[in-house]
């Protein structure tokens, strides 16, 4: 069997990636959508890893989900299920940061990994079906084109589809990371109602102790607390301080910017966008069915950010369990996240420690491969076996212009610059063309820069599709060759209004 490369991840321990696949394979999908998954593989090259998937299998898997879809009372149950799910995994994620791991027992700390882990897996099982809606095939997007397509040019509105497809797509539901900027212009219009506390923000004169004394000091904190994850990703080490925060509460303070004015505008945009979206669904006439379908794409993008978002969330807050089970297994915990669940269970309960070489092996070099059910972790010679079943398409090197889907629509211009991760950050200059395998939160500061985003995967739901909606940011997503035909300094001209990218 032959598989193809769906998805690639830069900066990933194959430990979510695991977790992910298990859900993927887990049998209760087959009872939610009437599907069973066959046996896919990822090749992970440190913290790179290329998912594999077989196209034909995978291509009717979403075609099948994508039809019970459009009963109303299976896409309802959808819904429900992954609010419910997704309440769960936040409410254990918040748990396990309260928790004192270091005075667990080896069983104790086994108990507590195995409820979080199924717990994930439960929420990511809902997740999964959300995916197959979208993902790499784009049914959902694809659907939606064409009826915003027909729409304008029956009622002949001079508007383009990927505006109407932008605005009628974006949540009205806010994400964690637009809580997030609420919030910090809340504490900003604190700290402008106080001109002593101001002008310490701005001076930068006893600041600490200053805010140590005030009634602001425990809010800075519980801010803290509750977004220190927003930089993580995956793998960290990122965790946000306090200090982050107040470096942050002082660059607003010194650029003057208004605290209340910009809470405003954002409560605003919010109230213009609902208006713009019922404003368009009156111009072109939706009927009831195409509109159920935009509502879908709306709830999915919501969900699908809000799961990632947790996904973090997650990766962030229990990195003190897997600290501490790495200390007693006397490895790193770069070692740990290359184990699989079975084997950190088999460890901590039956004194079976795992071979430092071996985790030392996989890190360099290994495919997992996704057999009835389990996960089966390859290296060496058997490994790059496996790996011989990966179709690679081939590229021309004479190409000089290829496809995606509109995101956000816009036009922009500029040199190319490659982000993959965090490392890759301080090569972003403003005004560039940030292109990537796939954004996510880790490489924000980046984004706020770029004129546009260009990425390999794609699908509404996709982070860079939430992020450009949000920042307005012009984007093409899921062109699948993007990082591989370009490279740092080329010239490219990024059409989003027809998702089109042109190497100048």
């Amino acid at each position: 069997m032959a598989y193809k490369i769906f998805a690639r991840e830069v900066a990933a321990p194959f430990s979510p990636m695991l977790f992910y696949s298990l859900a993927e394979i887990d049998e209760r999908v087959n009872k939610i959508a009437g599907f069973k998954a066959k046996s896919s593989l990822q090749e992970v090259v440190e913290t790179n890893i290329r998912w594999c998937l077989e196209e034909q299998n995978t291509l009717a898997i979403q075609k099948k989900v994508f039809k019970k879809l459009a009963k109303k009372q299976f896409y309802q149950k959808v819904v429900k299920e992954s609010y419910s799910t997704l309440e769960k995994f936040k409410q254990a994620i918040l748990l396990i940061r309260k928790q004192n791991f270091k005075k667990f027992t080896a069983g104790e700390l086994a108990q507590s990994l195995d409820n979080f882990i199924k717990i994930w897996i439960k929420a990511t099982i809902w997740g999964h079906i959300i995916n197959m809606s979208d993902f790499h095939f784009n049914l959902l997007s694809a659907k939606l084109i064409k009826l915003i397509t027909e729409r304008i040019k029956k009622n002949k509105i001079k508007v383009s589809t990927a505006e109407v497809f932008a605005v009628l797509t974006t949540p009205l539901k806010r994400s964690l990371l637009l809580e997030q900027d609420l919030n910090m212009l809340k504490l900003l219009k604190e700290i402008q109602k106080n001109k002593d506390l101001e002008n310490s923000f701005r001076q930068n004169k006893n600041l600490r102790a200053k805010l140590e004394k005030s009634s602001l000091w425990p809010k800075i904190k519980a801010h803290t607390k509750k977004y220190d994850w927003l930089q993580y990703h995956y793998l960290g080490p990122t965790i946000l301080s306090v200090n982050y925060f107040i470096e942050l509460l002082q660059g607003l303070v010194k650029q003057k910017v208004k605290a209340e004015e910009n809470l405003k505008d954002l409560m605003n945009k919010e109230k213009e966008t609902e208006e713009k979206q019922e404003e368009l669904k009156d111009k072109l006439k939706f009927t009831s069915s195409e509109l159920y379908w935009i509502e879908m794409a709306k709830e999915f993008i919501y969900l699908k950010g809000y799961r990632k978002d947790l996904t973090f969330m997650a990766c962030r807050s229990y990195e003190d369990l897997l600290k501490e089970m790495a200390k007693r297994f006397d490895i790193s915990l770069k070692q740990l996240q290359f184990m699989t669940l079975e084997e950190i269970l088999d460890g901590l309960r039956n004194n079976n420690y795992p071979n430092p070489d071996l985790l030392n092996e996989r890190f360099k070099y290994c495919v997992i491969y996704y057999p009835q059910g389990k996960a089966k972790v390859y290296v060496g010679k058997k490994a790059r076996k496996m790996a011989e079943k990966i179709k690679e398409e081939k590229i021309s090197e004479k190409l000089r212009e290829f496809k995606g889907t509109p995101a956000f629509p816009g036009k922009a211009t500029g040199k190319v610059i490659k982000v993959f991760n965090s490392k890759d950050m301080s090569k972003m200059k403003e005004k560039r063309i940030l292109v990537s395998p796939a954004t996510n939160p880790n490489i924000m500061p980046a984004i706020t820069k770029a004129a546009a985003i260009i990425t390999d995967e794609g699908g509404i739901t996709c982070h860079a599709a939430i992020v450009s909606r949000e920042l307005k940011i012009p984007c093409v997503i899921g062109t699948k060759i993007a990082t591989q035909v370009l490279k740092d300094g080329d010239k490219v001209e990024v059409d989003a209004e027809q998702g089109i990218v042109k190497i100048l």
